[in-house]
């Protein structure tokens, strides 16, 4: 059972251990000492992109239809092309509400994310949260790597 301090905290908010030394710089300003929140439900990650340099005009095209398609997708908080200089360096920086907005995604993203590969590489794919076994073993297979919540809080 949630108290009202839980809900004001955020579902899927966790607390360190009040006899923890280390729980006082983990403490977010305006709680008290002692209590640690941090969001538990929402997934985030950055792929970054090497781009063709003849193909970037494609890419970009391919980037346009991918915010299109994901724009209305439930769950999808973030959905954020970054480009270094004039290219051919881009992230793509996603948040989504739980795990299951993850997955509906990428589900959705098959298909472009398939096109976008036949034009550029991915050179790294971080995910941050907390995933489940199926999850982190399919995104692995990806090249992924997994980094699970540890310390800190969220406002």
């Amino acid at each position: 059972m949630s108290s009202d301090t839980d809900r004001d905290l955020g579902v899927g908010s966790t607390y360190g251990d009040t006899n923890d030394p280390s729980a006082a710089m983990n403490t977010p300003p305006g709680r008290s000492e002692g209590r640690v929140a941090m969001r538990t439900d929402q997934i985030h990650y950055t792929l970054q992109f090497d781009v063709a340099e003849d193909k970037m005009a494609e890419f970009e095209a391919l980037a346009d239809e991918a915010i299109a398609q994901t724009r209305d997708e439930p769950g999808t908080l973030v959905y954020r092309w970054q480009i270094g200089g004039a290219g051919p360096s881009v992230q793509l920086h996603e948040r989504f509400a739980d795990e299951a907005a993850m997955g509906a995604h990428l589900a959705a993203a098959t298909d472009v994310f398939g096109r976008l590969m036949g034009v550029s590489e991915v050179t790294r794919f971080d995910v941050h949260g907390d995933i489940s076994a199926e999850s982190t073993e399919a995104l692995e297979g990806f090249g992924a790597t997994i980094y699970k919540t540890w310390k800190g809080y969220d406002l």
